[in-house]
């Protein structure tokens, strides 16, 4: 249920996401940014936060109608007015390792964007399953206590949510 628009630190803290972990991956981020609805913001880092920061706001805007612009409109134009700014912290996390702090973001992300009646086929909500998908090809029975933290729902999965540690075989 959609609350707030996201903070800045949090839109590029997603696309930092995607950058670390498409960077061995170079179609997988060439087709994010190749998408018509990233073109449309740009096709770049910036456009894909652009969109990420317009999905959030559709979410608002549908669930608040009446008076989402008064309570969000100056965070949407900080934000916006704003250029994609790296979290090097992203690193040290997929090094390390910490998937969690990887996917609690993303996840709450998820849930103050996927209001609006077309979320599920927005190019924001691929981005979250492709990093949701990413994460889940990286880990293994040595992450078994990170891996602990949340459902996953595997975008060609059966529609329920799977538990990571059952996915994960010695």
């Amino acid at each position: 249920m959609s609350a707030h628009l996201c903070s800045s630190d949090h839109f590029d803290l997603i696309v930092s996401i995607v950058q670390e972990l498409t960077s061995g991956y170079s179609h997988s981020r060439r087709t994010l940014l190749d998408d018509p609805e990233c073109l449309a913001k740009g096709g770049n880092l910036d456009g894909l936060r652009q969109l990420l920061i317009d999905e959030n706001w559709k979410s608002l805007a549908h669930r608040y109608p009446k008076d989402y612009t008064e309570h969000w409109g100056d965070e949407y134009l900080q934000a916006t007015n704003r250029s994609f700014k790296y979290t090097p912290e992203i690193t040290g996390w997929i090094a390390a390792r910490r998937w969690g702090m990887i996917i609690y973001p993303v996840k709450g992300y998820v849930y103050q964007s996927c209001e609006h009646p077309t979320w599920e086929d927005s190019l924001a909500s691929k981005t979250c399953l492709m990093i949701n998908a990413m994460v889940l090809d990286r880990v293994t029975s040595a992450d078994r206590d990170e891996a602990a933290w949340a459902d996953y729902e595997h975008p060609t999965a059966y529609k329920g949510p799977i538990r990571l540690t059952s996915l994960i075989t010695a």
